[in-house]
């Protein structure tokens, strides 16, 4: 009786693409349940010179509850964002530089329609903030120079995706003879969008 059985099985491929993302040496440990709930654990695969891990439940009814982490990933090797008027394309290492772990909680409901979405936290170590820069017109006319880009130490903010798009708050970044704090909005269509204030 194929009701009462369970089915076990490793899933691996050297190359996931689901763009603009790529995800390489990617496996994972599933199991279908009597029930028709798909779980998986010890999903791993490597991304931007880093690693992300998940486990978590497709339920039968199609919502979807899992954690995922992740270790070490370049941020300035990520696929490059739309910015600026006329769909500009732009690299994140133009705004930010280093490598992000962090965990976050992901839910899809069961509905028809519904979107992904997710909480949690990230640090994010080697950081440096070429951005910064931008700001070198505005300090010039005081006489003042922009800090240097690179954090004193890891960088630390919360994650949240939602059906608008994925948003990046509370950072808190530390750099020699200044602090930066802010938000920045990734929206729907990738456009870029934000505020960072730099206390000097």
């Amino acid at each position: 009786d194929m009701h009462d059985t369970t089915i076990r099985g490793v899933v691996s491929s050297t190359n996931v693409q689901d763009p603009p993302f790529v995800l390489e040496d990617a496996s994972v440990l599933a199991l279908v349940a009597p029930t028709g709930a798909v779980l998986w654990n010890r999903l791993d695969a490597r991304i931007a010179d880093g690693r992300i891990s998940s486990f978590g439940v497709l339920q039968r009814s199609g919502e979807v509850l899992a954690r995922v982490s992740a270790a070490a990933i370049a941020v300035h090797e990520l696929p490059p964002i739309e910015a600026g008027e006329g769909g500009e394309r732009r690299s994140l290492g133009k705004y930010v530089r280093g490598r992000a772990s962090g965990s976050v909680v992901l839910h899809r409901e069961a509905s028809p329609g519904a979107t992904v979405e997710a909480h949690g936290d990230v640090v994010l170590d080697e950081a440096a903030f070429p951005v910064i820069d931008r700001a070198r017109p505005a300090l010039s006319r005081y006489g003042l120079r922009p800090p240097n880009e690179d954090a004193t130490g890891p960088a630390v903010a919360t994650v949240r995706v939602d059906p608008t798009g994925l948003h990046i708050s509370a950072i808190a970044v530390d750099l020699h003879g200044a602090n930066l704090r802010g938000h920045v909005d990734l929206l729907s269509g990738r456009a870029l969008d934000g505020h960072v204030e730099i206390v000097l």
